[in-house]
């Protein structure tokens, strides 16, 4: 599993960068999720300023669903699924456009190592 840092950790980072206290930092990402989730609830999705777009897709119910698990090996079937909503989080285009230039391994690089 790939590191991953805490929301703790994430707070404090910013909160030092910005120049604000920890708490008051803390009630925005809350804030934040709060407008996030009654959004998406409402079927309205919303951009995360300089960091992504947050839309969904509504999934219809299904029957005798087709499901391979990988770890097994098997293909099962499920009797029916219930419609639901899907989030998606698409990254703005400029943070996507940086990510992949600094991940980007050019054939011949030293064991694969990224920039």
């Amino acid at each position: 599993m790939n590191p991953r840092l805490t929301n703790k950790e994430v707070i404090s980072e910013v909160a030092f960068r910005a120049h604000l206290r920890y708490e008051d930092l803390d009630a925005a990402f809350k804030a934040l999720r709060d407008v996030a989730e009654e959004s998406i609830m409402a079927g309205v999705g919303l951009p995360v300023p300089y960091l992504a777009t947050i839309t969904y897709k509504d999934m219809p119910a299904r029957d005798n669903v087709e499901h391979f698990n990988i770890v097994k090996q098997e293909k099962s079937v499920i009797p029916h699924l219930d419609a639901y909503r899907l989030v998606k989080i698409r990254f703005s285009q400029g943070l996507a456009q940086k990510i992949r230039e600094a991940t980007t391994v050019k054939s011949g690089d030293e064991n694969g190592k990224t920039n």
